[in-house]
This record gives structure tokens, sequence and C-alpha cells, in this order.
């Protein structure tokens, strides 16, 4: 984008606020464990694969510590072919033939274009029977579908861990063939498992061919504690398989025919102490032979321990799986690479029944498709800027996308991008604030750190000079507050002063002089601040008592003191006594009470003060609607506030770029719904776009995408709210 254009649009930037995110958890080591299915999950039964984090280091994963359960089901049995015809009489009877084969169960695959289904493309599986023997499975022929979509390459902290998966001959480790699953920490970051970087080898081992025209004896799986040794250096979990010849639903020690092990990995290395959340429990329940389960099974049921008392209570289960014994299947896996399904890369395991009984399962005999993705990480605060916005995830990193040109990004380099990239050297961050040209975060240390423009000492680093990476600002270590403006930047500490460094031009350094600094300089009277917001040229705090003051640019009555003056130390906001926070856009300011009713004052060209009129003002305003508000933020040109009642997103102001969200390019002058069925938790405009993020950890992002600022891998602008392409929370099935 030309300067001159840049330089037009600096007058309608937004103001953001920054989240606290929790500590980051001790590093541990990781571990697997296997159980049967019940009947609710897999209809004729399979196995449930549990991963977690052994958070006590005991070397048994135990029910709090399971972060994650796959379910791999067996297919449906073939039907019993049908008995010979009798020979004539008189005669001795011929023998009948063999009874025919079932109906191909077949998998047809096609690819989903990135759109509203899948943002980053992916592909649609159908399942159903080869009913006219074609080979194929037509349209007609399709039972079931199920889609699986792709998500964008994220970036992350620490060492991945990596599984491989190599084909097993018949031999020693599994009588009819099967695979090796070897697990281990990409020591070298190359994304690929090494011979020296493997842990830990497991086998899963196919089952012993079934007999056509007869009704097969059912397989039974048995799980066992394997004690560190030969087969499991540190522990894990004997998985023995058979048939149940004696048809008493349990697999004898006589009765198993295979034998594969599931082993723990090496212990992980401490990490940093960080806050307890809330934990993620498993409770396992007996299901008995029934409906969902013929063989009987388990109900594995997970959900948040909300009260803290260590047990999963039926009002604490957000879901459940049946896990079912069954008949015999074969499993497929192979390696789910980086970017796919998987952000992180892992394991894609496909399940089905023998049907030609080669003791290896074919595409076509493939009835269900899982993955078993490595790590996870996810957002969880955003902030928008002038055309750029970043993201705190809950590993204490950052990630940013947008423009670039001044390494707002903090990646090392000046390069526009259009989906998120990690700030580099920067990590146990609290909050991050996104601006005009540069960005600050704040670590648990209290500390500042800034990268970007930086001509006019806004980094606080004593220098005038850019900067791609971050840099350390003043020598705080108790701010918990940081507000950016054009040129400047403000800080505010735990005891309740303010600091700010930068431009001065316009008295917004608040030290009661026009004197720049690279170096922060006190703001004068403040001394019980609890809450701080700044934007273009102008900053405003909301002190103990519940009354704000504002200091710098007024000229369209943004300090609300009602004059226009400039002032270069805090004045009173008039008239507001009860203020519980308060929000700075480009030439206006917005505030939300105590009683949950905002008030705009200032710059109202474009309606931004929501009171139906474009009338400048300079002294707060109540918005129109007498709206219930539990946030309001506000920014560039625009304003948007979170509805405390109904849940939805409110925006008004400026929208020729669709920033308002509302599926139009109109401005408004009151508050307009965000036309989205979505529920967003924080909302953070920007300069011309907004983001917000949903109680379910995903991100969505409307209006000028110039420079990629929407972080959805394009740089083509939404008129409404889309997906934001970050590493994704779930596993895809």
């Amino acid at each position: 984008m030309p300067n001159n254009i840049r330089f037009i649009m600096l007058l309608i930037m937004l103001s953001l606020t920054a989240c606290n995110a929790q500590d980051g958890q001790d590093g541990v080591g990781n571990l697997v464990q296997m159980s049967p299915a019940s009947q609710s999950q897999c209809e004729l039964g399979g196995i449930v694969l549990m991963s977690g984090e052994d958070l006590n280091s005991n070397g048994m994963l135990e029910t709090e510590e399971v972060q994650s359960i796959q379910t791999i089901c067996n297919g449906l049995t073939g039907q019993d072919g049908q008995d010979g015809q009798d020979g004539q009489d008189g005669q001795d009877g011929q023998d009948g033939q063999d009874g025919q084969d079932g109906l191909s169960t077949l998998l047809h695959v096609e690819e989903v274009a990135p759109g509203e289904e899948c943002p980053y493309g992916g592909q649609r599986y159908y399942w159903g029977l080869d009913v006219n023997g074609n080979g194929s499975l037509d349209e007609d022929e399709r039972t079931s579908s199920q889609i699986v979509c792709q998500s964008g390459p994220g970036t992350g902290g620490g060492l991945s861990t990596l599984v491989s998966v190599d084909d097993e001959p018949a031999g020693a480790n599994c009588t009819y063939g099967g695979v090796a699953v070897r697990s281990g920490l990409d020591d070298n970051a190359d994304g690929l498992l090494q011979v020296e970087e493997i842990d830990a080898t497991s086998f899963v081992c196919h089952g012993a061919p079934g007999v056509d025209g007869n009704t097969g004896i059912i397989s039974l799986v048995r799980l066992a504690d394997e004690p560190a040794g030969v087969h499991c250096t540190y522990g894990g979990v004997a998985i023995h398989t058979g048939p149940d010849t004696d048809t008493d639903n349990y697999l004898d020690d006589t009765e198993i025919t295979s034998t594969s092990y599931s082993c723990h990995g090496a212990p992980g290395t401490a990490g940093i102490d960080g806050a307890d959340g809330l934990s993620s429990l498993v409770r396992v329940d007996e299901l008995a032979p029934g409906v969902e389960c013929p063989q009987g099974g388990l109900l594995v049921k997970t959900g948040l321990d909300t009260d803290g008392d260590g047990v999963l209570g039926d009002g604490e289960v957000l879901d459940e799986q049946a896990v079912c014994h069954g008949h015999n299947a074969l499993s497929r896996f192979s390696t789910a690479e980086w970017g796919g399904a998987c952000a992180y890369g892992g394991v894609k395991i496909e399940t089905g029944l023998d049907l030609d009984g080669d003791g290896a399962l074919g595409d076509p005999e493939v009835t269900r498709v899982e993955y078993l993705c490595n790590r996870l990480q996810y957002p969880v605060a955003v902030s928008s800027g002038y055309l750029h916005t970043c993201a705190l995830m809950n590993t204490g990193k950052v990630l940013c996308w947008g423009d670039n040109t001044m390494g707002q990004l903090g990646d090392g380099t000046t390069v526009d991008r259009s989906g998120p990239v990690q700030v580099q050297g920067l990590d146990g961050v609290t909050s991050v604030q996104a601006g005009f040209f540069h960005t600050c975060a704040i670590r648990t240390d209290g500390a500042v750190w800034c990268w970007g423009r930086g001509d006019s000492g806004q980094l606080g680093n004593g220098a005038t000079a850019h900067s791609s990476l971050p840099v350390r600002a003043g020598a705080f270590t108790n701010a918990i507050g940081v507000g950016l403006g054009f040129r400047h930047t403000c800080v505010l500490t735990l005891i309740g002063t303010a600091w700010c460094f930068g431009d001065n031009t316009r008295g917004q350094l608040g030290n009661n002089s026009t004197v720049s600094s690279a170096n922060p300089v006190q703001v004068s009277g403040v001394v019980t601040a609890t809450q701080l917001s700044s934007s273009y040229e102008h900053n405003c705090v909301r002190n103990q008592t519940g009354f704000a003051v504002c200091w710098g640019r007024n000229d369209t009555g943004q300090l609300g003191n009602g004059t226009t003056t400039d002032s270069r130390v805090p004045v009173t906001v008039s008239t507001l006594s009860t203020i519980n926070n308060v929000s700075c856009g480009t030439g206006h300011t917005c505030a939300l009470t105590t009683g949950g009713i905002v008030y705009c004052w200032g710059q109202n060209n474009h309606g931004q003060l929501g009171d139906l009129t474009n009338t400048n003002r300079s002294t707060p305003v109540q918005i129109d609607g007498h709206i219930d508000a539990a946030a309001v933020i506000t920014y560039g040109a625009h304003t948007c506030l979170l509805h405390a009642v109904l849940g939805t997103t409110k925006c008004f102001g400026w929208n020729l770029y669709g920033q308002l969200g509302d599926g139009t390019t109109t401005s408004r002058n009151t508050a307009t719904d965000v036309a989205t069925a979505n529920r967003f938790t924080a909302v953070s405009p920007g300069g011309t776009h907004t983001c917000a993020l949903t109680a379910d950890r995903e991100l969505y992002c409307w209006g000028n995408n110039s420079d990629g600022q929407l972080g959805n891998l394009t740089t083509t602008s939404s008129l409404l709210p889309a997906r934001a392409i970050l590493p994704s929370d779930e596993y895809g099935l």
C-alpha cells in the first residue's frame, strides 16, 4: 500500500484490549493407553486410544491425565452365504455350492474446495455397499459420509512429538502381519522421525482371516498393564487379541493368538510452573450387552472438573462414546502430514473388514477414517491493529499476521503474511496489543516487549529505529496494561502509575511537555489507575474511584472535558463517575459504566458515537438503544460491544470495508448486529477490520483484508465473519 494512502488511513484506526492468558504447565512425558470400545461408539466393537501427559510422573496414564480420546471401530461382518440346492430325487444329493461373498463396502473420496464447510479445504468421504458389483461406489450406493477439513499450518514452541507407521510382516511380532507404530521427539525439528529419535515402538497386529460362507468366531481384545522391561522401556499396555473359541465372551490365556504393546514415552523435563486450569477428566462405565453393544463394552465419558473435586460428575460430562467388543477387523495406519487434517502431523487410522481374505486392508475395504493429531494449541485473546492482527495462544506464544512493512509481526522480516507467524524469541506472554505499525506484549514477569515501527521512540528501548524482533521497553517488572497510539506507547503498572514514551507533539505522553522521549516518562497525577487505553494521539485511564481522566490530542473533543483544546496532563471526563472501563478510538472515546450503559464522546463523522447523529460531542453521550453491554471496545472510527443479555455482538461507525460485519458497506450511527450465529466472548475492532473470539476457541475476522489481516490465507475482504486459519485445538475426524 503506498505511504500516502497509509497516512490517510491512519485517521481511522482502532484501540485494543488485551486478555490475560494462562501460564504454561510443566513439561511432562506423553503416555498412550488403549482400552476396549463400547457399543454406542462402535456397533461391532473396537478400541479406544487415549493419550495424555504424565502429570504426576508415575509412568501411568491416570484418568485425570487423559487429554484426547480416539475410537477405532470394527467394520460390519459380511452376510452368510446361501446353502447349495438339493440333488434330484432318487439320486445322491449334490454338494451345495459355497455361499457367495457379502457385498463389498466401498469408500469414495472427493476433494472439498475452501469455503464455508472447510475454510482451508479438505476431503469428503462416502461409504456404502457396492450393490451393482462394479467396483465403484456410485452416488445411489452412498449411505453415509464424513468431511475431513484441513487446517492451516501452525507454529509452536517446544519439540514436536512425532509418530511414524511402517508395515510389519507376518512373524514373531505379528502372526498375520500388521503395523509398527514408532514415536519420539523431533529433536532436530525437521518434521521427520529419524531412527535416533525413536523413544517407543508398539505393534498393532491383524487377526486371522475369516472363512467365507460361515459366521466367524467373535474376536476379543484384552488389555493388561505392561511393566517397564524388554517390551516397553518405560512400561505401557499389552494388547491381547484372539478368537473367543469357547464363546464365554472372555479372552482366556489359551485363546490369545497375538499380543501387541502400546508403550509410554520417556519422561519429559520440567518446565516453568504455571497456574492450574480446569482438569479434563475421563470416566469409564461398564456397558452391558444390548442394542448399543451386542457383546457389551465400555461407556467412556469426558468433561471438565468444574467443581474441582477430582471426580467427573454427571453434570460435568460433555461427551460420551461407547466402545464395544466386536468381530474381526483390520486396521491400517499411515502418517498424517503437517498442515492437513493435523496441524502438527500425526497418524491416519483406517479400519474395515478384510472382505477378500488377503490379510491386508485394501482401499475399497476401508469403512472408517480417523486422525490422531500431535500437539494442541489454541487462541485465548485477539488484538486487531491498523492493518495487522495478533493472537495470544494458550502456550504463552504470540502469533501475528497481516501488514509487516515496519516489522510489526515480530518474525524477523518485513514480509506481509496472510496466515499466522510466530513472534520470535518471546514466550510466557500474558497479554498482547497490536497498534498502528508496532506491537507490544506483557510477560509473566511484568516486563514489556515491543517490536515494529520505532522512529519516534515508541518501542521504549532508548532508540529511534524500527525492529522486526521484540526489544524490551524500559525496565518494567510490574506492568499490567499497555496502550498503543500512532507513534507512542503507554504502560500501566500494578501500583496504579502510568508511563508513556515516543512522540509527544500533542502532549500524549502526559508529562506536561511536548518533548518526545524514547524512554518511559511518568504521566502526571496518575497514581490510582486500574485500566488504560490508547489510540491515535490520546490516552485515557480509569481511576480506582470510577472516574476517567484523558490527555493528549483533543481537536474533536475526544478527551471528554467539554473543550476541544489539547491537554499535556490528564483532565477528568465530564459527568461520568461509575466507569468500568474506557476505550480510545482514533478521534473518539467510549466507556462502559458499572451498570452496563455505554457512553461515547469525540469525533462522530461516521456515527462512531452511536447516538443516531453524526455530530461531534465534547462530553459523554449515551448510545442509542439503552443496551445492556458486557464490554465496549473501539479503535479506528468504529466501535463494537458485546450484549450482556442476548450474547450478540453489535458494531457502529465507519463501514467502508465491511468492518461492522452486517453484510454491507453502509456506515451506521446506531448499534447494529454482526450478521453471525456465533456468540463471541471477546471482540477487537481494528483500523478497517474486526476480529472476535468464540468460547470454543475459534477466531473470526471481517472487513478489509488488503494485507492479509483477516488471517484466512487470502487477501480477499469479507463483509461477514470468516474463520481465521490458526493451529487447531481439535482432532480432525
